[in-house]
């Protein structure tokens, strides 16, 4: 290769029984043999999703709470045949949340937000994500929403009723609040 060119490359990664987000990482000139400038950027890394299902997410556990970190989760489908995509959400009674739809293809992925269709952020808890295909279900997977960032000593039931004092210096309630969404709205 030419002085400040670059190459494609091509190879074949055997996952084996690896499942979920997965780091490949790339390295040039692993021993140091070529004489360069810069050996900083001999590296790269990507994050990738290994799909051992016809559904699959990005992060089963996430926190819809704004912080940069795990906010959303990416629902993966792998369908029989191209098609429409229409992925539920649904909390633990059954009751639909929100619906995403997705273009008609035959792999691809839609990113659910943590919010409900009318765009408050769900409560903590487990939700079951289906996947379909116009009226055919395709998949289906449990994802849980957890955006309570309490510290554990915050948490815990009081042993005594003594009033307890959080890390912070505020009085602990006894009943574990969720930072997204501190009340139940009269509909749920």
């Amino acid at each position: 290769m030419a002085a400040k060119g670059s190459a494609d490359a091509v190879f074949t990664w055997n996952t084996g029984q690896a499942a979920g987000a997965q780091t490949l990482t790339a390295v040039v000139d692993r021993t140091g043999t070529l004489h360069e400038q810069r050996t900083d950027n001999n590296r790269a890394a990507r994050q990738v999703m290994v799909q051992d299902g016809v559904v699959a997410l990005s992060n089963p556990i996430f926190s819809p709470n704004s912080d940069g970190v795990k906010d959303t989760t990416e629902v993966f489908f792998n369908l029989a045949q191209p098609g429409p995509v229409t992925v539920t959400i649904a909390d633990a009674r059954g009751a639909v949340l929100r619906k995403l739809q997705g273009q008609a293809g035959q792999t691809g992925s839609l990113i659910w937000d943590g919010r409900d269709d009318r765009g408050a952020v769900v409560f903590d808890g487990s939700y079951q994500v289906a996947v379909a295909s116009g009226s055919t279900p395709v998949g289906t997977v449990s994802v849980v929403v957890d955006c309570n960032q309490s510290q554990i000593q915050d948490v815990l039931v009081p042993t005594s009723s003594a009033t307890r004092i959080s890390s912070s210096g505020s009085p602990v309630s006894p009943i574990c609040r969720p930072v997204c969404r501190p009340t139940r709205s009269a509909h749920a």
